[in-house]
């Protein structure tokens, strides 16, 4: 708002407010700390207003915007007033703009990114429930690295008294190591038949539809698999992170399968756009890194042409050019990393010869988008799924997303509602 950031601003200020994508290592931000400045946030100003509200916190390299969603429908469903339940976090709702307003029995149900997750260390609070959706590299170009990554997020839980609960992905290698630091209770959750052992979780019956949970007195079942509207084995492993949380904050069984049932998806995730002549538009703008891109590739009807590209972030493609060599993705690449991404597919090609189209390079997203449809076969699904952050082209993924909205609109397809998903 005021155009720039001069120095004198910050060496007079008396509170610095600052914006997660800020780094704390800013020199403005040393500048102020330096002349007695208080450096906050507004998620930080939230939480010191937060004291007997039960809060849970969902953080995840992928899927904490969707689980974060799921956990709220289904304590909306299972809620008697006067409590009630308030979203809000990373997912663009402001903590702050509630916190008059939450009641001393109400739950709070947080999104936490990584930057965000940087001020809970600071102010050493974590969340009474924590969820981790997944943990894979992801915004090293602001973390460094993968270690410092997993630093960051491990304010989820690392500031837990014993009676809180930490719920975790046992298929997930990375985050096997949180257990043992845990100050309070473990739960998992497992999208296979084997569920773990020895602790509170949720899983498969053999049959590999039916979710099934020891949370509370014993073993009973949630919900089935087919029950889900919102398509993917990733989607199930939220579905079973939310019930889990959901569970735990109080929710009984029984409100799980109804609330899940009525969950329809969130915009710019796996969000079917249009259907037109057999040709489905699939918005997944939220992909910004290769491992959700790949997800999203395997969610999808095939035959698939991907709009891939963006900002970078530090990630290597190579196992995004090997899922695209896998499925026989065509690709069109576009913007700051078009060539990067061109050239990992290019060499897994060099390794699987023919398994895939040559990619096809653009200059921004109206242009890849035109070329998508002018090589897509009458029955694609075509797949905004950018393996990449938006912002050498937009402010952020939603303002992308929006971009691929009115694109599909421009072609005079008929529109889907936006609470469409695939299925």
């Amino acid at each position: 708002m005021l155009g720039e950031h001069r120095e004198v601003d910050f060496e007079a200020a008396d509170m610095v407010v600052r914006s997660p994508a800020v780094p704390p290592s800013s020199r403005f931000l040393r500048l102020a700390a330096d002349h007695g400045a208080e450096v906050e946030t507004e998620l930080s100003f939230a939480m010191r207003a937060l004291d007997a509200q039960l809060v849970i916190g969902v953080t995840g390299s992928n899927g904490k915007t969707t689980t974060t969603a799921m956990i709220t429908a289904i304590l909306n469903h299972a809620c008697k007033p006067p409590r009630r339940v308030w979203e809000a976090g990373n997912m663009g709702r402001p903590l702050l703009d509630y916190v008059d307003r939450i009641g001393p029995d109400d739950v709070v149900c947080l999104e936490l990114s990584s930057f965000q997750l940087e001020d809970l260390h600071r102010l050493e609070r974590s969340p009474d429930i924590a969820v981790l959706t997944n943990l894979t590299p992801n915004h090293l170009d602001r973390h460094g690295s993968f270690e410092a990554y997993d630093a960051a997020k491990r304010a989820i839980y690392q500031y837990q008294t014993e009676s809180g609960w930490l719920i975790l992905n046992a298929r997930d290698p990375a985050s096997a190591s949180w257990i043992s630091t845990a100050p309070g209770k473990v739960a998992r959750f497992c999208a296979n038949t084997t569920p773990p052992p020895l602790d509170a979780f949720v899983g498969l019956e053999p049959d590999g539809q039916s979710i099934i949970t020891n949370i509370g007195d014993e073993t009973c079942h949630l919900f089935s698999a087919n029950d889900l509207a919102v398509p993917g084995e990733h989607n199930l492993e939220n579905a079973m992170a939310a019930a889990t949380a959901a569970m735990i904050a109080g929710a009984p069984a029984a409100s799980i399968r109804p609330a899940l049932s009525a969950f329809c998806g969130v915009a710019h995730r796996l969000e079917l756009v249009a259907d037109k002549d057999g040709r489905r538009f699939v918005n997944d703008s939220i992909a910004t890194s290769p491992e959700a891109a790949a997800v999203a590739i395997a969610a999808v009807p095939p035959p698939v042409v991907l709009l891939a590209g963006g900002s970078d972030k530090g990630l290597p493609f190579d196992g995004l050019a090997e899922a695209v060599v896998r499925h026989g993705v065509r690709v069109v690449t576009f913007g700051a990393t078009r060539r990067m991404l061109a050239n990992a597919i290019h060499e897994a090609l060099d390794r699987h010869p023919n398994a895939a189209p040559e990619p096809t390079l653009a200059k921004n997203l109206d242009e890849a988008f035109h070329k998508a449809v002018a090589t897509a076969p009458a029955n694609a699904t075509i797949l905004l799924a950018p393996a990449c952050a938006s912002f050498d082209q937009f402010r952020n993924f939603q303002q992308r997303g929006e971009r691929f909205r009115s694109l599909v609109a421009e072609l005079g397809a008929s529109a889907a509602s936006s609470n469409d998903v695939v299925n």
